[in-house]
Parts: C-alpha cells; structure tokens; sequence
C-alpha cells in the first residue's frame, strides 16, 4: 500500500489488479515454497500508451527477476490454454519445438534451488526450522528418483488438466 500511496503521490494512477496480484504472488510463491518472489520489491509500473499518463518504466523494474518468473509463468499458461483449445492436435503446431521449454527454464531457476533446498532439508541438510511449506510435504512423500519428479510437477499438473478438459 506505501507504494501505491507513493505513485498515487507522484500524480499516477495505479493498476489495483497488478498490486492485488503482486500481493497474491509473493503470498502463494511463500506458502508453496517457502520463498517468495518479492514482486512488490519491483515497485508498480506506470500507464501504458495511450494513456496521456503513460510513461516508461524504468530498467530496473522491467528487468526484476520477478517480473521475468511472472511473464514466464503467463506464457507458459497462454501456451497450455492454446493446447486445450487445439484439442489432440496440439502437439502438430508444435513440430518443431516445444512451446513451453523457454518459459519452463526460467521457472525452473526461480524453483530448481527450492527443490533442491526441500531435498537437503529432508536428508537432515537443512535449515529444519524452515520446514511446513506445500513444497516440503511433497518432498516427504517422495522418494529416491521419484524426487527428480518434483521439478517436473507444473509441467505435468498443466499436462493432467489438459488431458481433463479433453474428455
């Protein structure tokens, strides 16, 4: 809120979605995994053109790790909502690629090190007094290779509800 009292002060208005779904972000990102994304810490971006207030946003906010793990996780749900809508089909307008690959990387670098950190705090590693997150309940039920599966979840969770919407 001191930001939004911030840019309101600056004589901008402010997007209340984008703060909400900041403030929701950095909440969930904190209860899945123990870690939060910190997308407030990027400040709220100003109006876009044609807005008579629009203005550019500065480096530093367009290039805030935070804003990098939302577009990809936006891209990569545009890319699974455009699967469901193609049916069985979908994997022909991805011949020569996998759409989702560019948007998975840069999740896996936000989740990969959180993973691991789960893993390490199971086997005793770790900061125990971290522990209770969503992300250290799968870590208890897995074991040995089923670990590896773990960084792999979003992608079949988006692969299940695919397959759901099909039937």
């Amino acid at each position: 809120m001191r930001q939004a009292g911030l840019r309101l002060a600056e004589g901008y208005p402010i997007d209340f979605q984008d703060l909400v779904a900041r403030f929701t972000l950095d909440s969930a990102t904190e209860f899945l995994f123990g870690k939060d994304v910190h997308s407030q810490s990027a400040g709220l971006a100003y109006p876009d053109p044609p807005s008579p207030l629009s203005k550019t946003n500065s480096s530093v906010f367009e290039n805030h790790p935070s804003n990098k793990f939302v577009k990809a996780l936006m891209g990569g749900q545009n890319v699974v909502t455009f699967r469901s809508r193609m049916g069985g089909l979908w994997p022909l307008s991805e011949i020569w690629g996998d759409n989702v690959a560019p948007f998975r990387r840069d999740l896996d670098q936000f989740v990969e090190p959180l993973i691991q950190d789960a893993i390490n705090r199971k086997q005793g590693k770790g900061d125990l007094a971290e522990r209770g997150t969503l992300l250290d309940c799968l870590v208890d039920q897995t074991t040995g290779e089923r670990l590896s599966v773990l960084s792999s979840s979003s992608y079949f969770t988006s692969m299940n509800r695919q397959r759901n919407n099909q039937g």
